[in-house]
């Protein structure tokens, strides 16, 4: 009995640290997963300070997370979060359907500058629709250019945050107000590259509503003059 009670011991001590190993080894899977198919779908680096997956408590936390300008902008991030974070329907959680009842973006910063080839979250949410295929928020049937499950996101939150504008050396900044989405993903769920869009394209739309009012516009008109000042050497009547 005695060996019984051991070899018992053994194997709980042994399934406990499994569970452990499991658990890390699935937030660098994550990590590894949303830096790779992130970068597919912007075509510019995104970078994970850490994910944090507490199973048995159906929530996540992703830290610090990046997306990159695009080529002919700055070496600045165009977008970065302070966090996001998902609470996950404990019923409803598979291998192909993740429900999430809510996803929670955290101090988003977005950085909009502008070029002769047009702004950088105009480029960056046009690369995204072209490598996801243009999907919707609500959309039935979107094209799955994933490997993984699909999401279903009850609500969408993201929370308020600053847009930073540069330009001709001089910076401008305004409130990104709060944007919130219900059901995305639709009854059939979205691919993560396809959430990946909707919230590039949501963060953009707001953006550029910012940018023609306020000190955002200030700046940009002087950005305009600057740049006709540099072609033709001054502004035309």
């Amino acid at each position: 009995m005695k060996k019984v009670a051991i070899l018992i011991a053994l194997l709980a001590v042994g399934a406990v640290g499994f569970v452990i190993w499991a658990s890390f080894n699935l937030n660098g899977i994550v990590q590894s997963a949303i830096e790779s198919n992130g970068s597919a779908l912007t075509e510019t680096p995104v970078q994970v300070d850490s994910v944090d997956i507490v199973v048995d408590e159906a929530r996540a936390t992703i830290s610090g997370l990046t997306i990159g300008n695009p080529q002919g902008f700055s070496d600045a991030p165009a977008l970065s979060f302070d966090a996001i974070r998902a609470t996950l329907d404990r019923e409803q959680i598979s291998m192909d359907l993740v429900v999430v009842e809510e996803l929670e973006i955290l101090n988003p910063i977005v950085s909009y500058e502008t070029g002769f080839q047009g702004s950088n979250l105009e480029t960056l949410s046009n690369t995204a629709n072209k490598n996801v295929g243009s999907p919707s928020p609500n959309s039935e049937s979107q094209a799955n250019t994933d490997q993984g499950p699909r999401f279903i996101i009850r609500r969408l939150k993201i929370g308020k945050g600053e847009i930073t504008a540069s330009a001709m050396g001089q910076e401008a900044s305004s409130d990104l107000p709060t944007i919130v989405l219900q059901n995305v993903g639709g009854p059939d769920g979205a691919s993560g590259s396809e959430i990946g869009q909707v919230i590039i394209s949501e963060l953009t739309s707001k953006t550029l509503s910012a940018v023609t009012r306020g000190a955002l516009e200030d700046l940009l008109d002087g950005e305009a003059d600057g740049l006709l000042d540099g072609l033709f050497g001054t502004r035309p009547d």
